[in-house]
């Protein structure tokens, strides 16, 4: 009976280590031909052309709000200083 456990499990695992093994083979995609990569590539090219064109704005306009932000902290601690300043006459 001992014997008749240990076959049974060994035939368990050989079976299940051969499904595993079967069942890993990696998907294969499809070749493209050369009309579709050329046509892949345009619309590729197109939406990093796109998407470039929207950070570039996006850029602008925060740096545009950045900069006067940073100018207008800037001239407020200057003219705290000059009040301070002339406080002290």
């Amino acid at each position: 009976m001992m014997k008749f456990k240990s076959v049974l499990s060994l035939i368990v695992i050989a079976i299940a280590a051969i499904l595993l093994l079967t069942s890993c083979e990696e998907e294969r995609t499809p070749r493209l031909t050369e009309q579709q990569q050329i046509s892949k590539d345009s619309v590729l090219t197109e939406m990093l052309r796109e998407a470039s064109n929207r950070t570039d704005s996006i850029c602008e306009v925060r740096t545009g709000g950045l900069v006067q932000h940073y100018y207008d902290s800037i001239l407020d601690v200057r003219l705290e200083e000059i009040r301070k300043l002339r406080q002290r006459r």
